[in-house]
């Protein structure tokens, strides 16, 4: 999971930012997760891994910034996918967000002029009792 989440991003944005740099700029869109904002109770090693990848978020966007490479970290709380469908314990999917929903948020990060460091995208009241 670190390996995915943590490392896998740290490697593509390395690899990605170059070319990026040579074309003028672009934007980098880190998919974090509010589980690397706030943590979700029982999760310890996902949580970690949101962590790492929210920090490099941050990190990366003050390296980058100069090259007129922006780094944004999306944190989108639970989203309605199959996903949910395998879990031991049911889950009422009607409080979370659908997949188009962050995708838009995506879009609006990749086309907006100003965008900030971090979005975080339905960490409801209800949402935060049920995993916090």
């Amino acid at each position: 999971m670190f390996r995915t989440n943590a490392l896998g991003a740290y490697f593509l944005i390395n690899a990605v930012s170059p070319i990026m740099k040579k074309q003028g700029g672009g934007r980098i869109i880190n998919i974090v997760s509010i589980a690397g904002v706030f943590g979700l109770k029982g999760e310890t090693g996902y949580n970690m891994s949101k962590f790492a990848l929210a920090g490099l978020g941050k990190n990366k966007r003050k390296e980058l910034i100069h090259d007129n490479i922006i780094v944004v970290n999306l944190c989108p709380g639970g989203i309605d996918t199959p996903f949910w469908n395998n879990r031991s314990v049911k889950i009422d999917t009607k409080t979370m967000l659908r997949p188009e929903a962050v995708a838009e948020y995506a879009l609006l990060a990749a086309r907006s002029e100003s965008v900030p460091e971090e979005i975080i995208i339905n960490p409801t009241e209800s949402y935060k009792k049920r995993f916090g």
